[in-house]
């Protein structure tokens, strides 16, 4: 499995579950953490698949600059945490 301890944000099932869509999107075994998406054959349409997949998966709204800012499954992964905790932040305050 891949190895994402190190964040702090990173809940595990998170970093498997991301690890599964890229995986499966980019026809890979197991990927690192420092592995970076286009590195490893990502392309644009792949791109939009992913984030498609991610999206409808955690219910986010993440643009493909997200990608782009964060490359690496590791970094990737930080910021859809980062995104879920926001969403969940925002929901909380309109409470």
């Amino acid at each position: 499995m891949c190895n994402m301890a190190a964040s702090p944000l990173l809940d595990p099932s998170l970093g498997q579950a991301l690890n599964r869509i890229w995986s499966e999107i980019l026809q890979r075994g197991d990927i690192g953490a420092d592995a970076d998406f286009f590195q490893l054959g990502g392309d644009s349409l792949q791109m939009m698949i992913m984030l498609f997949r991610v999206n409808e998966t955690f219910g986010l709204d993440l643009t493909p600059e997200v990608v782009f800012e964060n490359p690496t499954l590791g970094l990737f992964a930080d910021a859809v945490s980062k995104a879920l905790t926001d969403r969940t932040n925002t929901q909380e305050g309109a409470i």
